[in-house]
C-alpha cells in the first residue's frame, strides 16, 4: 500500500516486487533521517504530528467586517474584535490567518491546517488561528476571515459562497 494515498502499489508499478519496495523506502528514510539529524529530537515531533494528523470533512464559507457578515459598524466600539479577543481590525486574510469555528468542535487558539478540495479555492489553504465564532457556525463548519473592508459593500465574502474543505488541528489548545 501506498502511504500517502492508500492504494495498491502494485497497480500502479506491477514490477516492483515487495523487497524492492521496502528497500526504496528504506533509502528514503534514511537519507530523510541524515538531512534532519542536524536538528534535535525531530524524529520525535514528526512521529507525534503523524500520529496526531485526523483530517475533517468541513463546509467553508467567508466573512468580512461588514455590516452585512458581522452586524457592526466601523465605529461600533466592538467592531473587528473576535470572540478570542483578537482585533481583525485593518488585517487582510494574509495578515490575520484567522477561521470562526464551532468552539466545541475546535477550541479557539487552536491552529488548523486547511486543505480545498477544489482547485480554485487551493489558493486559501494554510494555517489558521480559530479566533471568531459565528451564530451561524455550528458542528463542521468553518468561515474564513477574507479582511476588513470597513463599512463598503465587498463582495469577496459573498462571492466566496460554499464549499468543502479538510482540516486537521496541528494545535489543540485544549491540549496546551
Amino acid at each position: 500500500m501506498c502511504v500517502c494515498c492508500c492504494f495498491p502499489v502494485a497497480a500502479y508499478a506491477p514490477s516492483l516486487t515487495e523487497e524492492k519496495i521496502q528497500e526504496i523506502d528504506r533509502q528514503e528514510y534514511l537519507q530523510s533521517k541524515q538531512e534532519m539529524s542536524s536538528r534535535v529530537n525531530v524524529e520525535k515531533v514528526v512521529e507525534q504530528e503523524i500520529i496526531k494528523l485526523e483530517w475533517i470533512d468541513v463546509k467553508v464559507t467567508a466573512y468580512d467586517l461588514s455590516v452585512r457578515s458581522c452586524g457592526k459598524r466601523k465605529t461600533h466600539k466592538e467592531y473587528g474584535i473576535s470572540r478570542s479577543g483578537f482585533s481583525l481590525r485593518g488585517h487582510t486574510r494574509e495578515s490575520a490567518m484567522s477561521i470562526a469555528v464551532d468552539s466545541k468542535i475546535i477550541p479557539l487558539g487552536s491552529i488548523v491546517k486547511i486543505e480545498f478540495y477544489k482547485s480554485e479555492y487551493q489558493k486559501y489553504n494554510g494555517n489558521y488561528t480559530a479566533r471568531d465564532t459565528g451564530r451561524l457556525i455550528k458542528g463542521n463548519k468553518i468561515d474564513i476571515f477574507m479582511g476588513d473592508y470597513g463599512d463598503s459593500n465587498c463582495t469577496v465574502a459573498l462571492e466566496f459562497g460554499i464549499t468543502e474543505a479538510k482540516i486537521t488541528i496541528i494545535k489543540n489548545e485544549k491540549e496546551n
